[in-house]
């Protein structure tokens, strides 16, 4: 897959050497339009995140100062969370 972007220092990294935080993060920040992207747990199962664990990679994200948005929203017939970017540290509340 080559490297992945990253945000902070505008670099290309081999995609080996990064956490899923990483990954999960520049996921979020990255956009073609304008506005993040936004995922859910199930698209982190199937993207190059390979996360069990979306919401625990949110908190300690949340720890580290990211404002991330929490959304519920009806998938299939069930309530999930789908993460994006927040504007302020109040957003991800």
């Amino acid at each position: 897959m080559g490297g992945i972007f990253i945000h902070e220092d505008w670099d290309v990294i081999p995609e080996e050497e990064l956490s899923q935080e990483d990954i999960i993060l520049d996921w979020l920040m990255r956009s073609s339009s304008g506005v993040g992207n936004t995922l859910t747990a199930l698209e982190a199962l199937r993207k190059p995140f390979k996360c069990l664990r979306l919401s625990a990679r949110i908190h300690n994200l949340r720890r580290q100062g990211h404002a991330i948005l929490t959304t519920r929203v009806r998938v299939g017939g069930k309530h999930v969370a789908r993460y994006s970017m927040g504007e302020n540290s109040e957003d991800s509340i």
